[in-house]
């Protein structure tokens, strides 16, 4: 799929001065010079096939050429500007003094869809820390090309994008449809109001290749299928929803992107962290957006280079990592341990925000069990001993009702059983795929005594101890914290920070089993529990799909 700007370049050594207007902004005392001839050309033989967005990519909107020179010393020798023009290929010249090394760099845009006065200083426009998105008009090309003027010859150069493209698209219209088969009804499920925040690059220095002025900004006017009604025909299966360039290096950069609409009047917000970009490659974020399908994927789809990769962005909830349970199953791991809160005399479920959380809002001492804002964190043995005062419980159910059936969303939640947790830590030695995935006794955050789990595909070593910084990287690998939460007896708590307990769906007679683990054993232990009232932490999990 190449699509490159082509630039061939002539030179002819003359031995007689040359027009002023075309000469440089420096000089040789000796009138020895060459004269350059850069034809510039927009190549398509290989155009992208997917119509989803205005012209497609095919650079149809560019009338705006610029070419610089700079010297040695990174002085401007000579500036070119060509608007307002259309047509794929356009020529300049330049008179070069001879045996001198030059550097040339070239823009190719829609003129006033960036900042341009100095290719060394490239913006993108903005009003407000906003911009435009989802508009073909905002696709560019450049090209720097190193240049010694010595003799007669032809030189080339490709012009290439200096970002990547990203795209979110919702692949259930067709199923809607399907299940609706009426346009009027259709018509009020279009996306209205949809914005995408990220922490972009604005500017892009092209002469010496890198990018600046890195901030947060919201990407509005996107590009979406419509405000009026569409038919099942025009939708087919797959709707654009979003699309823009963002300035990106040639290493691989992971961006957060923040994604809201409102369809069919319910306001509807995703994230999608860790999203990879890369120059040149097409990032696409496909799903079921206006339904509750579990799964997600992001998808880097090459504009030339090649080869693809793909990257999940998940079920609301969850981490990213595959985490092998069995020879054959694959589980992911939610977000944050789960957590109860209480509203008015409303009970809630949901996870922390992080995976290090844990009920320590009044300290890490044994203190008598109670409401807070934050609610609770440690649970008896399944839903079924819910009662109406879930903190100071005593009541146990000998049936287990897992607590996954409590959470809402687009994933089914479920406890792992003690086997899923022996093959998870390779308690016998004989998984490879699990072989040295797991560590106790690690910080993060400043929390000691944390669990860490690494992914199947996970080829680092885990590390003893984890900075804010360092922790947000490791869980974009797909690592999973487990915080030492404590227990609770009947009304009190014990061991928050120095001991993890964590329930397992698994009863052996009537006594039910979990993992245990602190700082001073290196593998986790499986222990039974004859209290089933007891609290313990539950970390939940949804199977890989």
């Amino acid at each position: 799929m190449k699509r490159a700007l082509y630039l061939i370049a002539s030179a002819v050594l003359l031995l007689t001065g040359c027009a002023k207007e075309e000469l440089g902004y420096n000089t040789a005392s000796n009138g020895e010079t060459v004269e350059v001839n850069i034809e510039t050309s927009l190549s398509m033989s290989n155009p992208v096939t997917k119509a989803v967005w205005d012209k497609d990519g095919n650079a149809a909107y560019v009338d705006h050429w610029i070419m610089e020179v700079y010297d040695k010393d990174e002085a401007l020798y000579y500036r070119k500007e060509l608007t307002g023009q259309t047509g794929l290929t356009k020529t300049f010249t330049v008179t070069l003094i001879k045996n001198q090394e030059y550097s040339f760099v070239f823009w190719a845009d829609r003129k006033g869809s960036y900042e341009t006065s100095k290719l060394t200083d490239i913006k993108a426009v903005l009003s407000s820390d906003s911009r435009q998105a989802g508009k073909d008009s905002l696709d560019a090309f450049f090209c720097k090309k190193p240049y010694k003027s010595t003799k007669s010859e032809s030189v080339s150069a490709v012009l290439k994008r200096p970002f990547g493209q990203v795209n979110i698209v919702t692949l259930d219209t067709k199923k809607i449809y399907d299940v609706i088969k009426d346009d009027t009804v259709y018509s009020k499920f279009i996306p209205e109001d949809l914005k995408v925040t990220a922490r972009v690059y604005n500017g892009f220095n092209a002469l010496a290749d890198t990018l600046a002025d890195l901030k947060q900004v919201d990407l509005t006017e996107l590009i979406c299928y419509g405000k009026t009604p569409y038919s099942y025909a025009e939708h087919k299966d797959t709707t654009t929803l979003f699309m823009d360039y963002l300035f990106v290096g040639d290493e691989q950069q992971l961006v957060d992107l923040a994604f809201e609409f409102k369809s069919n009047g319910e306001k509807f917000d995703y994230t999608f962290a860790s999203v990879p970009l890369k120059r040149n490659y097409r990032t696409n974020i496909m799903g079921n957006l206006l339904s509750n399908d579990a799964e997600w994927t992001v998808t880097v789809d090459p504009i030339w280079n090649q080869p693809d990769f793909d990257v999940p962005v998940l079920p609301k909830g969850a981490l990213p990592g595959a985490f092998s349970v069995s020879a054959d199953k694959k589980v992911r791991f939610a977000k944050g341990n789960l957590r109860a809160q209480k509203v008015e005399d409303t009970w809630t479920w949901g996870f922390y925000d992080k995976q290090y959380l844990c009920n320590l809002d009044k300290g890490t001492s044994n203190r008598k069990a109670q409401a807070s804002d934050d609610g609770i964190d440690l649970f008896t043995w399944g839903y079924g001993a819910w009662s109406k005062d879930p903190i100071t419980t005593t009541y146990a159910s000998s049936s287990f009702v897992d607590w996954g059936t409590v959470i809402e969303g687009d994933a089914d939640w479920r406890t792992l059983s003690v086997e899923e947790w022996e093959y998870l830590v390779n308690k016998e030695g004989t998984s490879t795929v699990r072989k040295n995935k797991f560590k106790c006794g690690v910080t993060v955050c400043g929390l000691k005594n944390c669990m860490i789990l690494a992914p199947d595909d996970f080829a680092g070593a885990i590390e003893a101890s984890y900075d804010t910084e360092s922790w947000k990287a490791a869980e974009a690998k797909g690592l999973v914290c487990l915080p030492p939460a404590g227990t609770r007896y009947e009304t009190d708590i014990y061991f928050i920070s120095v001991y993890g307990y964590y329930w397992t769906s698994s009863k052996e007679d009537d006594k039910a089993l979990l993992v245990s683990f602190d700082d001073k054993e290196p593998f986790p232990g499986i222990c039974f529990d004859d209290a089933l009232a007891n609290g313990f932490a539950v970390r939940l999990v949804t199977d890989y799909k």
